[in-house]
């Protein structure tokens, strides 16, 4: 059993009861130590081997023994292992994508799909800008819009995601790592809890030191558009030559930052015949998953 399906299970067993529903919806109020609910407070004391370091308020203290009981008496019930939720939990994008589930499960109940208070991911259309001219795209990407969202604008975007409670946001474009606010507003959105990733060409990230910018700005997934295991054909779909290698390298790049990786393949006429092939490569790359659109 995954530690995905274990917190799942636990959640699920944890609200399954109204008591516990009427308890969790107590601690969706705001948090006076800076965190968007006491849930998600007492989510970070919960993953924290010392919880009374920070000398937390009473109430505070109620909120995480309350939680812990719950996760601790759903986890011996499903024979779930503890100390890897609570190894998990220390990062700040699983416990907040944990709160968002708890907080559904709180309002709405148990339900299939869960309802959410809010989405769970949020893709951004960064930027109509583009380096590649993909004879595929269902945007025109090329050069920015008129209207496009300034800096001040963007900041405001993620401010509004954050307080909504969205628990993930995606880049995606045109091609959203060359606008250069890309890694200050994914670093922004990282601080603020939220998992961050991206859907990309890969070229930037053929520059090792871009790579290293967009690990410590706190993306953890890249998503590279890779459309034949074939450079030529590759390069041909998407109007740059070269385009093939510097994908490859950006990936390698990547892989070595420790970020998860994904390799995502259009299928078209030219290429579906290549779908094992670019399974192959993937896992000779060591990238961690494919996806087909």
């Amino acid at each position: 059993m995954s530690l995905e399906s274990d917190i799942v299970r636990i959640t699920r067993i944890a609200l399954g009861n109204t008591l516990s529903r009427l308890l969790i919806k107590k601690m969706l109020s705001p948090c006076p130590h800076g965190y968007n609910s006491r849930l998600e407070h007492a989510l970070s004391y919960f993953s924290n081997s010392n919880p009374h370091k920070s000398a937390p308020s009473s109430t505070c203290l109620l909120d995480y023994y309350l939680i812990s009981s719950i996760i601790r008496f759903s986890a011996m019930i499903s024979h779930s292992d503890v100390s890897m939720l609570r190894e998990a939990l220390r990062d700040q994008a699983v416990r907040r994508g944990i709160a968002a589930i708890f907080r559904g499960i709180a309002l709405y109940g148990i339900s299939v799909p869960q309802k959410l208070p809010a989405p769970f991911l949020v893709v951004w259309n960064f930027t109509n800008m583009c380096n590649l001219k993909c004879k595929h795209c269902y945007q025109f990407a090329g050069n920015p819009l008129m209207n496009e969202l300034d800096l001040h604008e963007k900041l405001k975007v993620l401010d509004q995601l954050d307080r909504a409670g969205v628990a993930a946001l995606a880049f995606s474009g045109g091609e959203p790592t060359v606008h250069p606010d890309f890694l200050r507003i994914a670093g922004e959105a990282s601080r603020r809890g939220l998992y961050v990733s991206v859907a990309t060409n890969g070229m930037k990230f053929a520059d090792k030191s871009f790579a290293s910018k967009a690990k410590r700005a706190g993306v953890k997934y890249v998503e590279v558009s890779l459309d034949s295991v074939n450079p030529e054909v590759h390069d041909e779909f998407r109007g740059v030559e070269g385009s093939w290698n510097l994908a490859v390298r950006g990936l390698k790049n990547c892989i070595e930052e420790g970020m998860t990786t994904g390799i995502a393949m259009t299928l078209t006429k030219l290429n579906y015949r290549e779908v094992h092939e670019m399974v192959k490569l993937a896992e000779e790359l060591g990238v961690d998953r494919v996806v087909f659109f």
